[in-house]
């Protein structure tokens, strides 16, 4: 199921019929040529946004969704998170202009 040791979620190879990924996620999934995992430590250092932030704004459905391997531990598509920080920036930015006027 995982890359050849047990903490790399660099690159995964997925049976998706283990059903531990939603079918929306596995699609995307697929489409990635190098998908890879990113742990809440990971994903805080991208956005530069801390934990509690993170998981609250996931909750209300202000950021992507994660990928939950078990109860207690979740992982994000980097890709997921890219491309939530490039439409951050674009609504930042349109309301910017619109401030700015």
């Amino acid at each position: 199921m995982f890359a050849s040791k047990q903490r790399d979620f660099g690159v995964l190879k997925l049976s998706t019929e283990n059903g531990c990924i939603p079918q929306l996620q596995q699609e995307k999934f697929m489409k990635d040529e190098n998908p890879r995992f990113k742990r809440i430590d990971d994903v805080s250092d991208i956005t530069g946004m801390g934990k509690s932030t993170i998981l609250a704004w996931e909750s209300q459905g202000r950021f992507p969704k994660a990928v939950r391997l078990s109860p207690t531990f979740r992982v994000w598509l980097e890709s997921d998170v890219h491309k939530w920080i490039l439409a951050k920036h674009a609504e930042l930015a349109g309301n910017a202009e619109t401030v700015g006027a």
